[in-house]
């Protein structure tokens, strides 16, 4: 039985999966869903997984969190009990992931759920790792039969470009909801404080750390090429791509709107969202 005759197994049973990341994450299901489905499927069961684990530890919901954790045990211990443990188990067992990456992603969690303290850029880049290089590491053995772990460096650079796009597109509403993740030496060295990230509109001194945060990821995303290089499924290297460049879409727009990210969120629209999906399948 090959991984897609496994998966099929239980296609039926991760449909809410793939509906969740429908209604949760228009660029996520765009980019993916033109993948084989037991590939996509496989994708949004462990979205859907990551999801909640994010969403409890975001509202700081400790009881459904700690739940979550519960469930990712009963799959290490192959005894899940829930649909989605079961669609996971799965998923784990046909590409065989690694569970130390998703260990690592609990631990993400866990420092948004009681607090990330955040200093410098070293913290910053593990933390990075831990809630979104993980995911590039954990979705990269379900997109190609190569071996991945050769490049697990270039798919971390770009999990780590990827969220800091989301920290600086969302540093109003983190601030907002008591969250920094800017690092407290950057934060001196451009002389800006946690009020000035409350403000109606980006200061000068906020602009130029968000620049600098965003002159680091854009040198991260040049590891795309690298990535892209091992992915043997022309649909799935146009599914990744897709992926990274909605994310370094959004910086590029923030770039343009020269970092004024305070007054409103920045996004990619609809017609931006086609013209990389054109631009990528024509050029994968």
């Amino acid at each position: 039985m090959n991984k897609a005759e496994k998966i099929y197994r239980y296609t039926d049973g991760m449909e809410e999966s793939k509906q969740v990341v429908k209604a949760n994450s228009t660029t996520f299901y765009y980019a993916f869903s033109k993948l084989p489905d037991y590939r996509a499927n496989s994708i949004f069961v462990l979205y859907h997984f990551l999801r909640q684990l994010d969403d409890f530890a975001d509202h700081h919901k400790a009881a459904k969190f700690n739940a979550m954790v519960d469930v990712w045990y009963s799959i290490k211990a192959n005894s899940p009990e829930t649909q989605l443990g079961r669609n996971l188990w799965n998923v784990f067992d046909v590409f065989n992931l690694p569970f130390y990456d998703m260990n690592q992603m609990i631990a993400g969690q866990k420092a948004d759920l009681y607090g990330a303290k955040i200093q410098d850029i070293n913290d910053l880049n593990r933390y990075c790792y831990q809630v979104a290089g993980t995911v590039g590491q954990l979705i990269m053995p379900i997109l190609t039969d190569y071996d991945v772990s050769k490049i697990y460096e270039n798919i971390n650079h770009i999990g780590i470009a990827m969220q800091i796009t989301n920290i600086i597109r969302d540093v109003k509403e983190d601030a907002l909801s008591g969250r920094v993740y800017l690092p407290t030496k950057l934060m001196e060295v451009f002389h800006v404080k946690k009020e000035d990230l409350l403000k109606e509109h980006t200061d000068k001194n906020l602009k130029a750390l968000l620049k600098y945060l965003a002159d680091y990821a854009n040198d991260l995303y040049k590891d795309k090429k690298v990535v892209l290089n091992f992915i043997d499924n022309r649909n799935a290297k146009v599914s990744i791509s897709l992926a990274i460049d909605g994310y370094h879409k959004i910086l590029t727009n923030i770039e343009k709107r020269d970092y004024d990210v305070l007054d409103s969120r920045v996004y990619v629209n609809k017609a931006s969202k086609l013209m990389l999906y054109l631009k990528n399948s024509i050029f994968q």
